[in-house]
């Protein structure tokens, strides 16, 4: 196991730098909703695989970031578990927020939301270089339309007598 000096003598295996640099993404870019922190946690070069598409660089990512933050501005992130192998980091979590701006051409329904997902996330040089970012958004977009009403969930022909 590689390690690095911490400057007191002691040292930390290079997992636990990544794994720190993985709670960091989750805590800072989408907790605290601060997406311009990924310049400095995401390759330039690096590739995010979603279920929204695949992203390029850490500018891209923030968009990902900025749309889950649109629709569910004050949603909550949670660790669930973390586990450090060589150089990459996989991260289980859950977020659970209000459905506030439209997400997916469905209107704000003030749904509370509940979501779980997992992300594997590889290093290079403690940089996140590529990702896989597991979730269930059709059953996050069921959750949303659970709220709303019958009428406009019915095409307008139908409605008529």
């Amino acid at each position: 196991m590689s390690t690095v000096p911490t400057g007191g003598g002691a040292s930390l295996p290079l997992e636990m730098i990544d794994q720190q640099i993985a709670y960091r993404f989750f805590d800072e870019v989408y907790s605290q909703q601060k997406p311009d922190v990924c310049a400095l946690l995401v390759s330039a070069n690096a590739l995010s695989h979603t279920p929204e598409g695949e992203f390029h660089g850490p500018a891209c990512v923030e968009q990902l970031v900025a749309v889950l933050e649109s629709a569910f501005p004050n949603a909550s992130y949670t660790i669930q578990e973390m586990v450090a192998d060589a150089d990459v980091v996989t991260v289980r979590w859950n977020m659970a927020g209000i459905h506030e701006q439209p997400f997916h051409g469905v209107a704000a329904t003030g749904a509370p939301v509940e979501l779980e997902g997992a992300a594997m996330l590889r290093f290079d040089n403690h940089l996140n270089v590529e990702g896989w970012m597991s979730y269930d958004r059709i059953g996050l977009l069921e959750q949303i339309q659970s709220h709303v009403p019958l009428d406009d969930r019915i095409c307008p022909p139908c409605r008529e007598p």
